[in-house]
């Protein structure tokens, strides 16, 4: 042996045998190499530990730490094991490290740390194949359910000449599915819904498809999430006159089941609320739960930063001695296999400020008219506005839209309702109106159930462009807010057009959420500089004399109004009257109880202007 000048008397090297390690999930454990180079003098010796990367201790591995001796002139290399977990959960690849640390008797620290994959055991197959299969209709007997999943390309499914149609399979046993791929015949779906259930009665939506292109093609849908014996093909617009015609519907899967993260909600405090007390203690109250495992702990964060844990319920925290300014407190669940669900608040302590929120809806649907009069279309990725002029009530569409407006305090500035537009003819009017029923479900509605309509907001030209549309619809929401209101509704009706493709906008299960940007002041903010007068009383300095009766304001231009009374602290007592206001002069009632008030005009731009008035006999 050729043995280097010096090698003798040197302790050498310890290392990790590599920078990375593979294992598979049911292979039972991982063996780590230690390897002593570059001299074998003395005894010495090396620490060795596991930590969290994606995989967490005790669900994916068991974490190991210990001490590695080599002896006085030995060079063999020595090995620590790590054992895996194969928790048959479909979870995919995950990764821990492993490091050493602490070498003893003169030795060199070689590569000290290595990332060790585990690789998930548990991949998708093709399940349907020959399973039993349901549709919604056949065109003839021999265009039946069975010809789907026979896993031949020349038989077909065919169903009838009418929406909505569906098909689905009965797999046998609940199935964690991760991919769909459907090769259609010409005859194929525009529009339609990827579907799982676990008794063929209650469905949930796991990928919706709008706006697909026409003829003959394959739709392979992957990254798919959901657990259910049965799916199914919903769907609601087709491309051509005639059916739904599916050659092949394959389904892949596992057996293996998924880990649902838990969820959790705050329940208080709500959003945007102010804690005027400096210091203020917030204290935040939260249900979690978990429906197939049970909630570990919840970890409280002050931005970034951790605050607390609590490990059982009741799952609440008190932030102690916030001083003045603004805060994002989220609140994480952590369930018993190691996934996380988490929501979050902001807040603000000290002196109320000017602010802003954006809001997603808290439900949205389409309607659909005539022989879809009693369909539901609540929980589709897209939103369809329609109206044909030929008065062909099939045809028809509105959106309904609701969003929650009780997450901020304030008078509102501004209010802008924005809608994503994906297809449509151009140059086709769309309108916003009011709707004062806001206790309608997002599942439950259809053309038939749908609350009145109330008042129009505002109009928008729909160009050739698709993308983001915006709907000043200030007025209303200011109004809404200051009547005390916590959820506010907008239907959606399009102008009327010839027998071409609806108007189509992405919902609040689609990539681009409608959104309802609201901005804000707190009640005795800062007033602005909008010359808006009332003719009748004196816009001066101080008290005004008033008798009750007709009161008159001039406006600039033609634009939304409010107006309201306020009392002393800027909290509204009565709505007087809101609307579309006229150039010049505009008259409404106003009838008050003799004393003293303030009143207050808002305009659509968000400006406003108060008075002091005393209501006389």
């Amino acid at each position: 042996m050729s043995v280097t000048p010096g090698q003798q008397s040197a302790p050498g090297t310890l290392a990790l045998s590599a920078a990375t390690y593979s294992v598979a999930e049911n292979g039972g454990s991982l063996t780590v190499t230690v390897t002593r180079t570059s001299g074998t003098t003395g005894a010495v010796s090396v620490n060795y530990a596991t930590s969290d990367g994606t995989a967490k201790a005790g669900v994916k591995y068991t974490a190991v730490s210990g001490t590695l001796t080599f002896a006085n002139g030995s060079s063999a290399s020595q090995t620590f094991s790590v054992p895996i977990i194969d928790n048959t959960i479909v979870d995919g690849n995950m990764t821990f490290n492993v490091t050493l640390s602490g070498v003893t008797g003169g030795a060199t620290l070689g590569a000290s740390s290595a990332v060790v994959t585990i690789v998930d055991n548990e991949g998708p197959t093709e399940i349907a194949h020959g399973k039993p299969a349901t549709s919604s209709s056949n065109e003839n007997a021999t265009l039946g359910p069975a010809n789907a999943f026979d896993g031949d390309t020349t038989t077909r499914w065919s169903s009838a000449f009418s929406d909505p149609q569906w098909l689905y399979v009965n797999l046998g046993a609940a199935y964690s599915i991760s991919q769909v791929n459907i090769m259609w015949e010409t005859a194929s779906a525009q529009n339609y819904q990827i579907q799982v259930s676990s008794d063929a009665a209650t469905w949930t939506t796991i990928s919706t498809q709008t706006n697909m292109a026409t003829g003959a093609r394959t739709d392979n849908l992957t990254g798919l999430s959901g657990t259910g014996q049965y799916v199914r093909m919903y769907g609601t617009t087709r491309t051509t006159p005639y059916g739904y015609s599916i050659y092949e519907f394959k389904v892949y899967g596992t057996t293996g089941v998924v880990n649902n993260p838990p969820t959790i909600s705050i329940t208080s405090p709500a959003s945007g609320t102010n804690f005027a007390a400096v210091p203020s203690n917030v204290t935040m109250q939260t249900t979690a739960s978990d429906a197939d495992g049970s909630v570990a702990k919840v970890d409280f964060y002050n931005g970034a930063t951790l605050a607390g844990t609590v490990t059982a319920p009741p799952y609440t925290w008190t932030y102690a001695a916030l001083t003045s300014g603004s805060y994002t407190l989220k609140a994480v669940a952590t369930d018993n296999k190691g996934a996380t669900g988490s929501a979050s608040v902001n807040v603000s302590v000290g002196a109320a400020s000017p602010g802003s929120i954006t809001l997603n809806p808290s439900k949205d649907a389409f309607v659909r008219g005539g022989v879809n009069g009693a369909t539901n279309y609540g929980t589709l990725g897209y939103l369809e506005a329609k109206t044909q002029a030929a008065g062909v009530p099939d045809y028809w569409r509105n959106i309904i839209i609701g969003f929650d407006i009780s997450g901020f305090s304030g008078l509102v500035d501004t209010a802008t309702l924005q809608l994503y537009r994906t297809a449509g003819q151009a140059n086709i009017g769309i309108t916003v109106y009011q709707c004062s029923n806001t206790s309608w479900t997002e599942t439950g509605i259809t053309w038939n159930t749908m609350p009145a309509i109330g008042a129009s907001l505002t109009s928008v030209n729909l160009t050739a462009a698709n993308g983001w549309y915006s709907f000043n619809v200030t007025p209303y929401v200011a109004a809404q807010k200051s009547a005390g209101a916590t959820s506010i509704t907008f239907v959606l009706v399009g102008a009327e057009q010839g027998a071409t493709a609806q108007q189509s906008f992405s919902s609040k299960e689609g990539a681009n959420k409608p959104v309802l940007g609201i901005a804000y002041h707190s009640a005795m903010g800062k007033k602005s500089v909008f010359s808006a007068v009332f003719a009748k009383i004196n816009w001066g300095l101080g008290i005004q004399d008033f008798s009750n009766g007709a009161i008159r304001f001039t406006l600039p231009t033609e634009c939304g109004y409010a107006l309201s009374v306020v009392n002393m602290r800027g909290v509204r007592v009565a709505e007087v009257a809101h609307g579309n206001g006229a150039i010049g002069t505009n008259t409404v009632a106003l009838s008050l109880p003799q004393g003293v008030y303030l009143t207050r005009l808002i305009v659509q731009n968000g400006t406003y202007v108060d008075k002091m008035l005393r209501v006389t006999k």
